[in-house]
């Protein structure tokens, strides 16, 4: 299925990449796309689309212009420059921005994600801004905007990342943050320009990003938003009718292959729907040949309407799926009682989630009282893992606690709890020797954040494992995640491990000397830094399962090549799968499109295959509905048996709301029994028997009856014999299932690849449980030879 983004009524408007005269243009630079490559600032180019994305919906002419294409001559008609998320730029560049700015131009620039280098600095000064520090907010906020009253519809939620200005006489705020006497600039109005102090585009919903970027606009050139033009780019306009038919086959062929048809009133209405979206596309088309734009735009937005409501009513909701999310520090420590937190399981349960991760160590603290660690300031006097685990499991929710392991620090969160910026978070504070170290005893690797305890020091891990087992054998949790289960971010020039057990303990190991580093010794140390953190995966895990046997481990991970991860991060879970310590990956993928989701689905199935589970991460935060639903339809095309969704903060009531009607409109079981594979294997053979009756053939007929009756047979055996070698033998009958039936259909040109994949799905999705239940026997008898 290609779904691709749904947020695109308004681009139709124009082509940004080919409005060379518009007054309005922003600056993409790939000098900055390198920096944020280079010191791990994020993926620039989701960034990037996020931020064009938003640009596109403020239905704004303008014009892109690549660094190396800057030039007064390309800057001819531009009124006002925009600088999105500008950390580096070639000095030329700078002088150009310098001379725009001098013949009258404005700029207005975007908080970006570092402040220490010269272009920021060069930047701001044009602005006539200081810059403090990168903060995130301590509560829920808003800005507010005291002249124009008509932007609203804000809403930041805790911890978004927000820009600290000092601001020098010339220089007043337009908008603050909070309340207006508080005077914290939220953006700024100077001589060249004005400065936006929150991620715009990335943080901050599309409505309220579009009303301020169009306002402050208008502010520093009257009326350049009603001069611009609406154009209408056609190969856009044709591509989004496109869309809205794919989006209409998507829909009629979950109708047919639907598991419980809609009633017949409910069906009425999706076909209506149905037919009048494919009506308004053809009426838009026409209107667009006519020249009849507005019109054409009109009839397209009605047709988007209608296929959008048709798509999320008829989206398939699976049998079998794990449902997760992650439950955030910000949102935990807002709850102050058992009551609040029962309204928040009541959200989760509406939505249908069945497993909750609950945000239980972070950056050192923990969320409850521990009598080994030090509890979190924002919630002493409370004990939130307890509330939780209560109220999930009368709602039948599991409760993972969500454990960061070896960053045990964090300066971004320290002004949240009123700490010093630099205080190096309260375990490495006591325990000092326990401290990962860069060249120069530098605690923290340049440009991030996170204080580390180091993976090789012995103290440190037995303290980090005692913790782990407090959770266990105090609370009734149904698992375990380990988060930060790594080395920070790293490159050849901005290495960790320089500390005396680290230090120590590779070159005895492996006869190296750090003195000597060249590009085979540091190969060397990332496989020893990996094995560091292999080896306490499987420490902890083993110790986990000896207190609760069935407790589920997982772990949030990042993906790409084994190689660049074990350059970069030393995160080998290939090994940790492989070898049974981890059941489930949750991957931090976060993508803003399908095809990167995909690929990095790709490299996840391909390393871990069947030994675990894999429930990518999902950022509903930066995906509109539809796009919500594509992403989630990707996990179900690929296989997968769920994904995790990032984070409840961001599960507004609309996104519930999506949910509830559409991808999880059924409750779904995720217990990973022979009785889950029984269900699955049932529905398959329910609606592949109607296929084979309809393709007239009655060899089809047979093979899919004896299979069904066999299948059914050595499944309903499992029940009473459950072993590894019956269960060996229900895979080898599934798999061959499996390939005598893709033979069948490339026989037979009418039964559509959708159709196929669909099908596959089921037998896929049936033996990645019976591995499941393998793994589980395996794991069993590992810890009775540990015993």
């Amino acid at each position: 299925m290609k779904i691709i983004r749904f947020l695109f009524v308004l681009i139709i408007f124009f082509c940004s990449t080919i409005c060379a005269n518009a007054q309005i243009s922003v600056l993409k630079s790939s000098s900055s796309a390198d920096f944020y490559s280079d010191n791990h600032l994020g993926n620039y180019k989701d960034i990037w689309k996020s931020f064009e994305t938003s640009m596109d919906n403020a239905n704004l002419k303008y014009s892109v212009i690549q660094e190396k294409n800057l030039t007064p001559e390309t800057l001819s008609q531009t009124k006002i420059l925009i600088l999105p998320y500008i950390v580096e730029l070639e000095d030329e560049t700078l002088l150009q921005i310098c001379s725009f700015v001098k013949n009258g131009g404005k700029l207005i620039a975007i908080m970006p994600d570092f402040l220490d280098t010269k272009t920021v600095i060069d930047i701001s000064n044009l602005l006539n801004v200081n810059l403090r520090s990168i903060n995130r907010l301590s509560q829920r906020n808003y800005i507010n905007w005291p002249d124009y009253p008509e932007i609203s519809d804000n809403d930041f939620p805790i911890s978004t990342p927000f820009l600290s200005l000092k601001l020098p006489k010339g220089t007043k705020s337009v908008a603050v943050w909070g309340q207006e006497e508080e005077n914290i600039p939220a953006a700024t109005l100077a001589q060249f320009g004005s400065y936006i102090t929150w991620r715009w585009g990335v943080d901050g919903n599309k409505t309220f990003n579009s009303s301020v970027i169009r306002r402050i606009a208008d502010i520093l050139v009257p009326n350049i938003v009603d001069k611009e033009e609406k154009i209408i780019d056609y190969p856009a306009f044709s591509k989004k009718i496109n869309q809205i038919g794919n989006y209409r086959e998507d829909a009629i062929f979950f109708t047919e292959n639907s598991y419980k048809p809609q009633p017949i009133n409910a069906l009425a209405e999706i076909q209506e729907k149905l037919y009048l979206s494919e009506i308004q596309s053809v009426i838009a088309e026409n209107n667009y040949k006519k020249g009849f734009y507005d019109e054409a735009i009109q009839e397209l937005e009605n047709a988007d309407k209608n296929i959008s409501d048709a798509y999320q009513k008829v989206f398939p909701s699976q049998l079998i799926e794990f449902r997760t999310v992650w439950i955030d520090r910000g949102t935990i420590v807002s709850i102050n009682s058992q009551r609040e937190m029962a309204e928040l399981f009541d959200k989760l349960k509406q939505a249908k989630i069945n497993i909750a991760y609950f945000e239980t160590i972070n950056a050192g603290y923990t969320i409850y009282p521990s009598k080994i660690a030090e509890q979190s300031p924002q919630t002493k006097g409370k004990d939130p893992l307890k509330w939780a685990i209560i109220e999930a499991h009368k709602r039948n929710i599991e409760l993972h606690a969500w454990t960061w392991i070896f960053a045990v620090g964090n300066t971004r969160h320290n002004p949240i709890i009123n700490v010093p910026e630099n205080f190096n978070g309260p375990v490495i504070s006591k325990n000092p020797q326990w401290a990962l170290l860069g060249p120069n005893e530098n605690m923290i690797p340049f440009n991030q954040h996170e204080f580390w305890i180091s993976p090789s020091n012995s103290e440190g891990r037995k303290y980090l494992i005692s913790l782990l087992e407090e959770i266990a054998t105090n609370y009734d949790i149904d698992g375990i995640q380990y988060d930060y289960i790594r080395y920070p971010f790293q490159s050849p020039t901005n290495l960790m491990g320089f500390d005396n057990s680290s230090k120590f303990s590779f070159e005895t190991q492996t006869m190296y000397k750090l003195e000597e580093l060249n590009s085979f010794v540091i190969s060397e140390w990332n496989l020893w830094k990996a094995n560091n953190i292999t080896s306490f995966v499987k420490t902890a895990s083993e110790s986990l399962r000896k207190i609760k046997p069935n407790i589920k481990i997982s772990a949030a991970v990042f993906g790409g090549t084994k190689e660049k991860r074990l350059a970069s991060i030393q995160q080998d879970w290939e090994t940790w799968t492989k070898n049974g310590w981890v059941d489930i990956l949750n991957p931090m993928i976060y993508a803003f499109d399908s095809k990167r989701l995909e690929d990095e689905i790709n490299i996840f199935k391909t390393g871990v295959g069947n030994n675990a589970l894999v429930l990518p991460g999902i950022a509903v935060k930066n995906l509109s509905n539809i796009e919500t639903l594509e992403q989630i339809a990707l996990t179900q095309n690929k296989g997968l048996m769920g994904q995790t969704l990032f984070a409840y903060a961001f599960l507004s009531p609309e996104k519930i709301n999506l949910l509830n009607y559409g991808a999880y409109k059924q409750p779904a079981r995720y217990d990973f029994s022979v009785c889950c594979a029984q269900l699955l294997m049932s529905e398959f053979f329910e609606k592949i028997k109607i296929l084979a009756k309809n393709e007239n053939s009655p060899s089809f007929v047979n093979f899919i009856e004896t299979n069904e009756a066999d299948i059914k047979d050595c499944l309903f055996s499992l029940q009473n014999n459950l072993s590894e070698e019956n269960i060996e033998k229900a895979i080898s009958m599934l798999e061959n299932f499996e390939f005598y039936l893709c033979q069948y259909s490339l026989e037979r040109e009418k039964i559509s690849n959708q159709r196929v994949l669909f099908f596959n799905n089921y037998i896929e999705k049936t033996i990645k449980i019976l591995h499941f239940e393998k793994n589980k026997l395996k794991k069993v008898f590992l810890k009775n030879k540990i015993i």
